[in-house]
């Protein structure tokens, strides 16, 4: 089996998906936080179709 620490698409998909957890549990604690909402949504928009496109790469290699 391949060392899959390495891959790049998996560490951009797994640190995407932490900060992704992160930015919500924010905002779940105080829905009326700024700051909050602002790092969430720069998240969604700035980072979502990078990751998303390491998502289907792997999803393409494990079909």
């Amino acid at each position: 089996m391949a060392n899959t620490d390495h891959d790049p698409d998996l560490v951009l998909v797994r640190n995407y998906t932490r900060a992704l957890k992160i930015a919500c549990d924010e905002l779940h604690d105080d829905p009326f936080d700024p700051v909050a909402r602002a790092q969430l949504r720069q998240l969604i928009q700035e980072a979502s179709p990078t990751a998303d496109a390491a998502h289907q790469r792997l999803l393409l290699r494990i079909a």
